[in-house]
């Protein structure tokens, strides 16, 4: 849930009854480039890359460890394949 500055608390309050009655759970976040997380996401992605890049391990080593060790259920190159290299080098770079 996005809480512009406009946004009053009885909107974000219903916001949060809906979600939960569709089960889900709602978030609220400022209006915020990335927002909660694009902005863990990236330093995520790019600190793999970057680990990639230095030959710390490869690719398929490096979704493995984070599959095995963080219990994630996919690495971060498989979620880059998933979510698109286009779509991930544009949040990348806003």
């Amino acid at each position: 849930i996005v809480k512009a500055i406009t946004t009053s608390d009885d909107t974000v309050a219903a916001l949060r009854e809906f979600a939960v009655k569709i089960g889900k759970t709602g978030v609220v976040c400022k209006d915020t480039t990335g927002f909660i997380v694009n902005r863990l996401m990236v330093p995520y992605l790019l600190g793999a890359i970057r680990m990639l890049e230095l030959g710390v391990a490869t690719k398929e080593d490096i979704d493995n460890a984070v599959k095995l060790g963080l219990g994630y259920p996919m690495g971060p190159f498989e979620l880059i394949d998933y979510t698109g290299v286009d779509i991930n080098y544009h949040v990348a770079n806003v």
